[in-house]
């Protein structure tokens, strides 16, 4: 008997190494060497069977089996609850920053970001691999970015090295060839984003200096060569023009040097500049009458305003590319025995048929119509180019030296306002200072010759000479000059 509950113990251990085999496969292993299966239990209890004691009931070892399948089957559930807990996670995704090997990357649902990135209100770039760039120009689309020490973008800053200073702005972008305005001055950066200090730029038929610390000279003066040039309120250098100042006038010439200690010609007249360059008018004496101007120091009228001709804001110079006048034109009234105002109220009431933009005579310049606007004077193709004054009969020396006074006045006046250079009318349509005579020669459409026959008969009788549109001229270079 001994030897029979042996070999059943034996089968029984046999048995149970088998299970647990299998039970590793398909489990964590230090769960399932615990557990055995429901037929080893049986085989275990069979063994417990033989060597209990004769006395013992049947039904003590009924329920010991009962017993012993329940603990088989809490066992098996409970392997089964180990096996489920255990089982492998997928890995949580990165996100954010990370640095590896010195290295910065920013991770977004598990991927590296690459290219320009807004991080947190802030701009940063990421090569191909994913690093952070850091104290690093991208060149992308035909602009230029920095991205600093600490990998920002260098937004609306200022960036120095090499001896040069560089602004980017506000969207990143370096400043290439472009303005920059601040502090109440103006800055050039060049093609290659280079702040241009102690240096001349050269555009739209101007030349510009730019000084240390790249501020643009406006109005104000640069002495270099043995030379004095002038640059104006607009930064532009003052190239062929008049420039006055504390009571003299000057003239800067085609290179915009000072002229000094010469004698020049200037839009048809003689100057002649002294060693300081102050400016003497010389031609404009060559004519009794504007000789007598200057030697009695006539002056001028100031221009009133009399809204006199109802609106004609529509009627833009039709015979112009800009819609400006080119040219100024002289009338006079052939009206002897007429006062400036009675000419004035008859073009208010007769407009529709003809009227100019201002009259004229020894004490008074009254513009009744506004000289951005056409004025029907002349006939066409005049009319649509020229700015129109007429000048009304005067008697006396002094009262028509007045009147060409505040004639030439207005002319340079009006050419200054439109950017014209006083230069007298040509048979091909050129020149922007015209007699209505002048237009019934070059033009056409009109017959009329005044003003010679009026200069013609006043300049006769009051000084014994004549007066034609060269001596007019050599007057309003005059009064042009002193108007810069």
């Amino acid at each position: 008997m001994a030897i029979a509950t042996l070999a059943v113990a034996v089968g029984a251990l046999s048995v149970s190494q088998g299970v647990s085999a299998d039970t590793v496969d398909s489990a964590v292993k230090t769960t399932s060497v615990t557990v055995a299966s429901p037929k080893a239990q049986d085989q275990t209890t069979d063994v417990a069977a033989e060597v209990t004691p004769a006395t013992q009931s049947t039904s003590e070892t009924a329920k010991q089996d009962a017993q012993a399948n329940s603990t088989t089957q809490t066992d098996q559930q409970s392997s089964a609850t180990n096996k489920s807990a255990v089982a492998p996670q997928a890995a949580a995704l990165q996100n954010g920053w990370q640095t590896d090997k010195g290295s910065s990357y920013y991770y977004k649902d598990g991927q590296k970001v690459t290219g320009q990135q807004t991080i947190n209100g802030k701009n940063y770039y990421f090569n191909a691999q994913g690093q952070q760039q850091k104290n690093y120009f991208l060149n992308q689309a035909n602009h230029t970015y920095y991205f600093q020490a600490d990998g920002t973008r260098l937004d609306d800053g200022f960036y120095n090295n090499w001896g040069h200073t560089y602004y980017f702005q506000k969207d990143g972008v370096r400043l290439d060839n472009g303005f920059y305005n601040n502090w109440g001055h103006t800055y050039y950066f060049g093609q290659g984003g280079a702040r241009l200090d102690n240096g001349f730029y050269n555009n739209w038929g101007h030349t510009y200096y730019f000084g240390q610390g790249g501020v643009r000279l406006d109005d104000g003066f640069y002495n270099n060569w043995g030379h004095t040039y002038y640059f104006q309120k607009d930064g532009s250098r003052l190239d062929n023009g008049f420039y006055n100042n504390w009571g003299h006038t000057y003239y800067f010439g085609n290179d915009g040097a000072l002229v000094q200690g010469t004698g020049i010609w200037a839009n048809g007249s003689f100057y002649r500049a002294d060693n300081g360059g102050i400016l003497s008018p010389i031609s404009v004496y060559n004519n009794k009458i504007n000789s007598y101007i200057m030697n009695n120091g006539i002056g001028h009228a100031n221009i009133s305003y009399v809204n006199a001709i109802p609106d004609v804001s529509s009627h833009s110079y039709s015979g112009t590319t800009d819609g400006k006048p080119n040219m100024v034109v002289v009338h006079e009234t052939a009206n002897p025995n007429d006062s400036i105002w009675g000419e004035i109220n008859y073009e208010k009431q007769h407009y529709n048929s003809a009227f100019v933009h201002a009259f004229v005579d020894a004490n008074n310049i009254i513009q009744i119509s506004d000289t951005d606007h056409e004025a029907w004077g002349a006939a066409y193709p005049a009319n649509g180019r020229a700015v129109q004054f007429e000048q009304v009969e005067v008697y006396g020396a002094w009262n028509f030296a007045r009147e060409l006074v505040n004639a030439a006045y207005y002319t340079a006046y009006n050419m200054r306002k439109y950017g014209l250079t006083p230069s007298l009318a040509q048979s091909n349509g050129t020149g922007t200072l015209w007699s209505h005579h002048n237009v019934s020669q070059y033009l056409g459409n009109t017959n009329h010759t005044d003003p010679d026959g009026y200069w013609s008969n006043r300049a006769s009788s009051y000084f014994g000479t004549g007066y034609n549109m060269n001596d007019f001229l050599q007057l309003v270079n005059y009064e042009y000059s002193k108007l810069s």
